[in-house]
């Protein structure tokens, strides 16, 4: 794309997040660009005036929530829905086809969309605002652009409710002040970022599926190496167990119960605090940026103690919570540690329980198990892990961690290059729908 031009002339707005303005835009708040009709700009319903218990099984009327909008996935099997007869108590709230629906509370306020047809009536939830515009005065994709500008650029600022969570209001909606250009420039700025956007978009869902495709092969190489060691000229046997498969037939297969402990060591409070992680392992609770859930325990003393290279089975291990530790520290009763009982390569086990197929294992356990409590040791510990020797442990976590580094990488640098594309869009976006560069 080429360089785009400035207008010839500019005048001062008034308004700070906005600045100057190309001198024929006019500026106008949103309560003069809605349609003439009655509840054109509206709050969804308060409080009581839509519950829990007002929602229905394949009731006559949606509820539009704001996240629809904000995610832009329309999927009717998401719904909420209401009776027709509940609907007539809040019709005041219905929204249509083309209405704009704006999100009022959360962190998403201020975002918006354009409402598709819909096979239902449908009203807006209580976290949501509806507008119809007046099509004669703005183009519903360049209000909703504006808006996404209007926070981008802070024009929220010392306006936005923020006691409990950030919330607009409707009052403070009807008097926010738009750039407002002639109606024939908006058909060319709307056309303009209709086609710039896509080209944008287009080429971050490829990069998104190069990411997706680079995490497979992540796998690939975890999942092979763990059951099938680096050498594929060996002589590989049936393990018997159905998700390791083949092995090579120097290669044993052990129960848990053989390579590992349940270790429940207490009396250590003066311990650091450790907390288990999908993302980081196990890492020393105040290092993380989060809280992490966990039992409220307050006696220190009755925490299990973790010894570097030992291994946490997670409140989420089903989902692949099996986490190493390199720290010495304590954690919450209500989790597993496994203690080592043989000599072996601990980063070797890091990656096979991690590896797809062995999540994909673990998954059996689920079977009776709450979600949020961790999988019992006492059945864990019979089931199969592959155990090669030590010298070919060491051999083969040294291969993952050299080939996943350069995958990890290779991910990291898609990823960047999608943050850039995506802060490229949206100064586009801004640029242009507050007239600081001209559409030719």
């Amino acid at each position: 794309m080429g360089k785009l031009e400035k207008y010839s002339s500019y005048k001062d707005s008034g308004v700070e997040w906005l600045g100057e303005i190309p001198e024929h835009w006019e500026l106008k708040p949103i309560k003069y660009l809605k349609k003439n009709i009655k509840n054109a700009f509206v709050d969804g319903p308060f409080g009581s005036s839509l519950k829990t218990e007002h929602f229905v099984q394949d009731g006559d009327v949606y509820v539009v929530e704001s996240g629809f909008i904000t995610t832009g996935k329309f999927k009717y099997k998401d719904f909420k829905t209401i009776t027709d007869k509940h609907f007539k108590t809040i019709q005041r709230s219905s929204c249509t086809q083309n209405d704009v629906i704006i999100a009022k509370i959360g962190a998403n306020y201020g975002m918006a969309g354009e409402l598709p047809k819909l096979d239902k009536k449908s009203v807006v939830s209580g976290n949501s605002l509806k507008i119809t515009l007046d099509d004669r005065v703005i183009l519903n994709s360049i209000f909703v652009k504006l808006l996404e500008s209007v926070k981008r650029l802070g024009g929220y600022n010392g306006i936005v409710n923020i006691s409990a969570q950030p919330a607009l209001s409707l009052g403070t909606l009807n008097n926010l002040r738009l750039p407002l250009p002639p109606k024939n420039e908006q058909t060319k700025i709307a056309s303009f970022l209709d086609e710039k956007t896509a080209q944008i978009d287009e080429v971050i869902s490829q990069k998104e599926k190069l990411i997706e495709l680079l995490k497979e092969r992540k796998q690939i190489v975890i999942n092979d190496a763990v059951t099938k060691g680096l050498n594929k000229n060996v002589e590989f046997v049936d393990s018997s167990v159905e998700w390791i498969g083949q092995i090579p037939k120097h290669w044993e297969i052990e129960k848990v119960k053989y390579i590992f402990k349940d270790s429940a060591i207490k009396n250590y409070g003066e311990e650091i605090p450790l907390a288990a992680t999908q993302l980081y392992g196990v890492v020393p609770k105040d290092t993380l940026d989060y809280r992490t859930v966990e039992a409220n325990v307050s006696d220190l003393n009755t925490f299990k103690l973790v010894k570097e290279n030992n291994f946490v089975i997670s409140l989420r291990s089903f989902e692949g919570g099996i986490e190493y530790s390199a720290y010495k520290g304590i954690i919450s009763p209500a989790y597993t540690v496994m203690e080592a009982l043989q000599d072996i390569a601990f980063k070797y086990f890091k990656y096979l329980f991690k590896s797809n197929i062995f999540i994909q294992a673990l998954n059996i356990y689920k079977t009776g198990i709450r979600e949020g409590q961790n999988i019992s040791f006492s059945k864990f510990k019979d089931d199969f892990l592959p155990l090669p020797p030590k010298n070919e442990q060491i051999e083969i976590a040294e291969y993952i961690e050299t080939q996943t580094t350069k995958i990890d990488k290779a991910i990291e640098l898609q990823q960047n290059y999608i943050s850039k594309l995506k802060e490229y869009k949206a100064s586009l976006i801004d640029s242009v729908v507050t007239g600081k560069v001209r559409v030719l």
